[in-house]
């Protein structure tokens, strides 16, 4: 059965394009990014495996040390717990950091440190590039 709108026309679905499987797939296919005003970029079957390999990273990854700093940032659970601020729940420092590609475990990094090197892809170009973007700019 065609689903037809007010005027009697059919409604034709959207699709996208899934970054990970490549596949043209309806808008439902697609979970709702963190913010909810737009669609994630990975289709919701890719992005559910995606997270089952993450999980068994994070799982089998060794715990942090209990003296352990972020090797970006260099900054201590102490540190960076005293400067979380509203915390309602006791929640770890560490984010396991993984490569996105082969799902191998890399370390335990601070949350900001972590964001930061997805934020660029895990690109070590577009890395280079905010260095010497920086040091241009810098006062």
């Amino acid at each position: 059965m065609i689903n037809l709108d007010i005027y009697g026309e059919p409604i034709v679905e959207q699709h996208k394009n899934c970054n990970c499987c490549k596949r043209s797939l309806p808008l439902s296919a697609f979970g709702n990014d963190s913010g909810g005003n737009k669609l994630r970029s990975w289709c919701k079957e890719c992005d559910a495996e995606y997270r089952k390999g993450a999980n068994a990273v994070k799982k089998n990854a060794p715990p942090p040390e209990d003296d352990h700093c972020c090797e970006i940032c260099g900054c201590s659970a102490d540190e960076l717990n005293s400067t979380v601020q509203h915390v309602t729940k006791v929640v770890s420092p560490w984010v396991c950091d993984h490569d996105h590609q082969t799902l191998t475990f890399r370390g335990w990094l601070c949350r900001k440190c972590n964001l930061g090197l997805g934020n660029f892809n895990d690109s070590i170009e577009r890395m280079q590039n905010a260095i010497e973007y920086l040091k241009k700019h810098k006062l």
